[in-house]
């Protein structure tokens, strides 16, 4: 998410558009390809009823099995956009405040919380604006307490001892602010204080399920005798792909509110439409007070709640991306202009990736709405 602020931070102007279509967004991201290496990617310009997309590459490098539409790829910290969309609808319900506390959820705890976490609001941990354990890194995993393999019982043991330790603010370019994902396994806590589900059954039950998104599974794309994107990093100028059977590839359940997912680029598009008809006055799931305020930037470096939020050649622009060091995902939204974009990758590399990505998002973003031209909003329906 970070390397999403400095290249909007860096943008002033945006390529000249043209008229979208599917050659359009396969010849951009064949490019993208070609500059990068990378083994597969996928890619689409999407309006409020419509996309044009492309793929491009292979499953796992080394093999000839083709990328195709219909394969799940690893959003990483984009489903951050779901576990603050679904901390939305507790508050339109009225289960929760944007200002509701730490020692008001979680009363058993306040006694042992540090007193700077007992007034934390919910709008604190959806901005990283509360201090809590960044875990970032596989060593801060490893200081934690034995955990549970209940996701429940292990978020619950992990909100415990987070809430004991000295908060985090070290981010040097804006004061108040620690980019965390201890703070959204957090907020997966108080679902599931809330709800008799664990995170994972309720985003199933709550989100998936009444969009038909039947591809999403908790974890990665393949692995445990399913086919599918293998993850790669890379290692001596070569993409090195990563078994999600092996050790290397596992990722602790308390981690899932923070950003492990997998689905098809078909039914992510459902997910992040929500917020496009949302922002554009026909919100579904959500009051449009609840999408404008998971939109409304919380802090001077644009962060909002679950998105970042920019001033992008005059136009709003809210965006994330998402990574687990062997995938990658970048999604935009510009509501003034009815479209968005996504580029998802099964390779993460932080010195060869961005400057082909950020080419890449430039040239789509100069791409139209499919649906400018086929009525966009004329109706909140379909």
């Amino acid at each position: 998410m970070l390397r999403t602020l400095l290249f909007m931070a860096g943008v002033t102007a945006a390529a000249t558009p043209a008229i979208a279509d599917d050659l359009a967004i396969s010849q951009a991201l064949t490019q993208f390809q070609q500059r990068s290496q990378v083994p597969g990617a996928i890619a689409a310009v999407f309006g409020p009823r419509s996309s044009h997309q492309a793929v491009v590459g292979v499953r796992r490098a080394g093999q000839s099995d083709p990328l195709v539409p219909e394969d799940g790829m690893h959003i990483g910290s984009n489903l951050k956009a779901i576990t603050a969309w679904l901390i939305a609808r507790d508050v339109d319900r009225g289960l929760l405040r944007w200002d509701s506390r730490l020692d008001e959820i979680f009363p058993e705890l306040a006694p042992t919380m540090l007193p700077a976490y007992r007034s934390v609001t919910i709008d604190q941990l959806l901005g990283h604006r509360a201090g809590i354990l960044p875990i970032q890194h596989a060593d801060e995993l490893a200081q934690l307490p034995p955990l549970s393999p209940d996701p429940r019982e292990a978020r619950r043991v992990f909100t415990a001892f987070a809430l004991g330790q000295p908060p985090v603010f070290d981010d040097p370019t804006t004061p108040g602010f620690r980019y965390s994902n201890g703070g959204y396994i957090v907020l997966g806590a108080v679902l599931e204080r809330l709800h008799p589900l664990p995170y994972e059954e309720w985003v199933r039950q709550e989100l998936l399920t009444p969009l038909d998104i039947t591809s999403a599974r908790f974890g990665w794309p393949a692995g445990h005798g399913l086919a599918g994107p293998w993850g790669h990093f890379r290692q001596d100028d070569t993409w090195v792909p990563v078994d999600p059977d092996s050790d290397l590839a596992q990722v602790p359940a308390i981690l899932t509110p923070a950003g492990n997912m997998s689905l098809t680029l078909g039914d992510y598009l459902k997910t992040v439409r929500l917020h496009l008809d949302g922002l554009n006055g026909c919100p579904r799931g959500l009051s449009a007070a609840s999408y404008a305020h998971l939109h409304t930037p919380q802090s001077s470096n644009g962060y909002a709640a679950g998105w970042g939020v920019f001033d992008f050649d005059g136009v709003t622009t809210s965006t994330h991306d998402g990574s687990l060091a062997v995938f990658y995902a970048r999604t935009m939204l510009q509501p003034q202009r009815h479209h968005g974009l996504v580029i998802l990758t099964n390779a993460a590399d932080d010195q060869i990736l961005p400057g082909p990505l950020n080419t890449l998002t430039l040239d789509l973003l100069a791409q139209p709405s499919p649906d400018l031209f086929a009525g966009g909003f004329e109706s909140c329906d379909g």
